[in-house]
């Protein structure tokens, strides 16, 4: 166990020893690095104060309005004055208090509590990834699909540009497309090594076709559809539109999806029909990524709609203020608040950034 305290009028970076200590800071903008063990820490009278978990070898809960920590390096630790929060690389979840707050969640699936006040998240990692094969190099006559592109593993795929190869064209007829070539094929998937993900949308064409889907968590089947067209045409589905014509003759067409389509680390697509199709515009949300938990009762579309930006590359939210009625007075539970993400575009935020 170790005491420290640090110079009253200097910035100071101050390291525990792994056993109980306690840390008490000065004027200036400490960082203290509690590691393992049950740690004090004080960020002092001033400045703007960061308690570092980066380190931890397990995620952390760091609640800055408790001024408590819990799990991997946090274990046990008690902090007074801190201002600013940063997480391991694995799931963390960072509460704020009533002041202004900042949040830095590292790696892994974070969760970020807002409080009142005006806070900023420097790192936050949007769920929503969108696969495209329109940008994929293809010489004359098509070619394979990279086995690494974009971190998944891929089979039975291939790439091919319309009128270079035995493909059906979607779209445009222009873009470059996925699909089954003639050549008895009658399987393709895509999984992921690393992170679970659910499926968000995918287009489908092709002439007088049957597809069945098959979606695997951990080599267990969870989810299973059927995709069909009679005639010729292609659309596009999404989990929560469900599908959406987009033309051709047409005589009969949809998709049934039953089971579980998220959490998921393969999906199949398996050709019972004598023809073939494409597939494109695939849309995946990848599960390691991070969520804003909001006040109850906040209006999500309200605080979406919110969305400008920050003047620095960044997007300002406004979290509106929520509100209880009882014994028919309404009461505010929560002030209106501001939210400021670093490094994000404002016409990317989404609803489903926020729980």
């Amino acid at each position: 166990m170790a005491i420290k305290i640090g110079k009253l009028l200097s910035a100071n970076t101050m390291v525990g020893t792994g056993d109980d200590d306690t840390l008490i800071g000065g004027l200036f903008n400490d960082v203290f690095i509690g590691s393992a063990g049950a740690d004090k820490i004080n960020g002092g009278l001033g400045g703007i104060d960061t308690v570092d978990y980066s380190a931890s070898t397990a995620g952390v809960t760091v609640d800055l309005g408790l001024g408590k920590g819990s799990g991997g390096d946090a274990e046990g630790d008690t902090l007074f004055s801190i201002e600013k929060a940063i997480g391991s690389a694995y799931a963390d979840k960072l509460i704020g208090s009533s002041g202004n707050d900042t949040f830095m969640g590292g790696g892994g699936k974070d969760v970020f509590v807002m409080t009142p006040g005006n806070d900023t998240i420097t790192d936050f990692t949007a769920p929503t990834l969108v696969i495209d094969f329109e940008g994929v190099p293809l010489a004359a006559g098509g070619g394979s699909v990279p086995s690494g592109y974009l971190g998944l593993n891929w089979e039975g795929f291939s790439a091919g540009k319309f009128n270079a190869g035995d493909f059906v064209p979607l779209r445009d007829f222009a873009d470059d497309s996925l699909g089954f070539n003639k050549a008895g094929v009658t399987k393709m998937s895509f999984s992921s090594p690393s992170s679970d993900f659910d499926l968000g949308a995918f287009s489908i064409g092709g002439k007088d076709f049957v597809v069945g889907l098959n979606a695997y968590d951990d080599g267990v089947l969870v989810g299973t559809g059927t995709a069909y067209i009679n005639g010729s045409g292609f659309f596009e589905y999404s989990s929560s539109d469900g599908f959406i014509d987009s033309g051709g003759a047409i005589s009969s067409m949809g998709i049934i999806i039953g089971g579980r389509f998220t959490s998921i680390d393969k999906l199949e697509f398996v050709k019972a029909g004598a023809n073939d199709f494409a597939v494109d515009d695939i849309k995946l949300a990848i599960e390691d990524s991070d969520k804003i938990d909001v006040p109850d009762g906040t209006n999500i579309a309200a605080l979406v709609a919110s969305a400008a930006s920050d003047g620095h590359g960044g997007t300002l939210l406004t979290i509106p203020a929520t509100y209880v009625v009882r014994d028919g007075r309404t009461s505010e539970v929560s002030p209106a608040s501001t939210l400021d993400l670093l490094g994000v575009d404002p016409t990317s935020v989404k609803a489903d950034w926020f729980i």
